[in-house]
């Protein structure tokens, strides 16, 4: 529970199973009280009270169950299997989506439930859907990685979500719709000074009869983050032992990039 015009953080109040009410004790003000059931039925209802330091009655609150998202993933890779034919490509797709592409749910407000949403396991093993199940309202950055190349799209009717968050209303079913490509740029370069550490540790092994080795062969960090007009999301690579580092799969964009040491 906030105070109204604020997210958080706020109040706890208590619920009496018995009575089947919220209770507590609270300054003057007017607040913004959120409740949520969990289960396998999970829901959510919220109301606004006011308290001007008398005991407050307030009008009963009403739970909605969660929302359900559904991911539909389309591979438009380059690269096929060669043995894709036309009545086995639809298949396919969708096993390689699953396979090949990770999504989820971040909430955009810092203050919610503290109970991010999750894929659903597979039903069976035919099962290749994407479904978020029990996501409570609120709004969301779908973020979308992979293995195999970047998302060129996703969109919720015409809604860009590469730009805009997506917004999930109470006991909604929403269709979230990803093109994936894999004509990425792929960016590689040489992070002087890192390099120097490398001759001394080969020496020292060769000198001693070993093999060569490094403990720690992750020197720093390398980031491509998307200027405001680029949509996508930060890139992340590793400068190894010898300062060289190389991205692929980068969207189409304008990017910066800079860099961490460990």
């Amino acid at each position: 529970m906030a105070a109204q015009g604020r997210k958080g953080p706020g109040f706890a109040l208590g619920y009496n199973d018995r009575e089947q009410r919220i209770e507590g004790s609270l300054p003057d003000g007017t607040y913004l009280i959120e409740a949520s059931s969990f289960g396998p039925k999970a829901a959510t209802g919220s109301t606004t009270i006011t308290v001007k330091g008398n005991a407050l009655e307030g009008s009963p609150m009403t739970l909605v169950p969660h929302s359900s998202v559904r991911l539909e993933v389309k591979l438009e890779f380059r690269s096929r299997d060669p043995d894709d034919s036309s009545n086995q490509n639809a298949r396919r797709e969708g096993q390689r989506g699953r396979q090949t592409v990770n999504v989820r749910l971040e909430p955009l407000d810092e203050f919610g439930s503290g109970n991010n949403p999750q894929l659903r396991p597979p039903a069976s093993p035919d099962d290749d859907s994407l479904v978020f199940e029990d996501v409570p309202p609120g709004r969301y950055w779908v973020r979308v990685d992979s293995s195999q190349g970047f998302a060129a799209a996703v969109a919720s009717g015409n809604i860009d979500l590469l730009r805009m968050p997506l917004t999930v209303g109470a006991g909604a079913s929403l269709v979230v719709e990803v093109t994936m490509h894999d004509d990425g740029a792929e960016v590689s370069g040489t992070v002087e000074g890192l390099g120097d550490t490398a001759p001394p540790a080969r020496n020292a092994a060769a000198e001693s009869g070993g093999g060569f080795a490094i403990s720690h062969p992750i020197q720093a960090y390398v980031y491509c983050i998307p200027l405001p007009d680029t949509s996508g999301e930060v890139r992340q690579g590793f400068v190894m032992w010898d300062g060289k580092f190389n991205l692929s799969q980068v969207p189409p964009g304008a990017w910066r990039v800079s860099g961490a040491c460990v």
